[in-house]
Protein backbone atom coordinates (compact mmCIF):
# COMPACT_ATOMS: atom_id res chain seq x y z
CA UNK A 1 0.00 0.00 0.00
CA UNK A 2 1.34 3.43 -0.92
CA UNK A 3 1.41 6.83 0.69
CA UNK A 4 -1.87 8.08 2.18
CA UNK A 5 -3.17 11.43 3.30
CA UNK A 6 -4.05 11.31 6.99
CA UNK A 7 -6.18 13.45 9.28
CA UNK A 8 -3.15 14.73 11.19
CA UNK A 9 -1.68 16.42 8.09
CA UNK A 10 -2.06 20.19 7.69
CA UNK A 11 -4.15 21.62 4.88
CA UNK A 12 -1.06 23.25 3.37
CA UNK A 13 0.82 19.96 3.45
CA UNK A 14 -2.02 18.24 1.61
CA UNK A 15 -2.27 21.05 -0.95
CA UNK A 16 1.48 20.72 -1.68
CA UNK A 17 1.23 16.95 -2.14
CA UNK A 18 -2.05 17.05 -4.05
CA UNK A 19 -2.71 20.40 -5.76
CA UNK A 20 -6.17 19.29 -6.90
CA UNK A 21 -7.13 18.98 -3.22
CA UNK A 22 -8.16 22.65 -3.39
CA UNK A 23 -11.12 21.61 -5.56
CA UNK A 24 -11.96 18.70 -3.26
CA UNK A 25 -11.88 21.02 -0.24
CA UNK A 26 -14.30 23.36 -2.05
CA UNK A 27 -16.77 20.49 -2.53
CA UNK A 28 -16.81 20.27 1.28
CA UNK A 29 -17.13 24.08 1.61
CA UNK A 30 -13.59 24.35 2.97
CA UNK A 31 -11.86 27.41 1.49
CA UNK A 32 -8.47 26.26 2.71
CA UNK A 33 -6.37 27.95 0.07
CA UNK A 34 -7.56 31.33 1.39
CA UNK A 35 -7.36 30.49 5.10
CA UNK A 36 -4.53 31.80 7.28
CA UNK A 37 -4.81 28.76 9.55
CA UNK A 38 -4.29 26.24 6.74
CA UNK A 39 -0.61 25.94 7.57
CA UNK A 40 -1.23 25.16 11.24
CA UNK A 41 -4.58 23.40 11.33
CA UNK A 42 -4.73 19.71 10.52
CA UNK A 43 -7.54 18.09 8.55
CA UNK A 44 -9.22 16.66 11.65
CA UNK A 45 -9.29 20.05 13.40
CA UNK A 46 -10.58 21.90 10.34
CA UNK A 47 -13.26 19.34 9.64
CA UNK A 48 -14.40 19.39 13.25
CA UNK A 49 -14.68 23.20 13.29
CA UNK A 50 -16.58 23.27 9.97
CA UNK A 51 -18.80 20.24 10.63
CA UNK A 52 -17.28 18.13 7.85
CA UNK A 53 -16.97 14.32 7.93
CA UNK A 54 -13.18 13.90 8.02
CA UNK A 55 -13.38 10.25 6.95
CA UNK A 56 -15.37 11.13 3.82
CA UNK A 57 -12.89 13.90 3.00
CA UNK A 58 -9.94 11.55 3.48
CA UNK A 59 -11.57 8.98 1.21
CA UNK A 60 -11.97 11.56 -1.57
CA UNK A 61 -8.45 12.94 -1.13
CA UNK A 62 -6.83 9.52 -1.15
CA UNK A 63 -8.89 8.44 -4.17
CA UNK A 64 -7.55 11.48 -6.03
CA UNK A 65 -4.02 10.67 -4.86
CA UNK A 66 -4.09 7.14 -6.29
Amino acid sequence: MGFKITKDMSFVEVMKILPQSVEIFRVYNLDCSDCQLAEYENLEQGCHIHGVDVEALLEDLNRALS
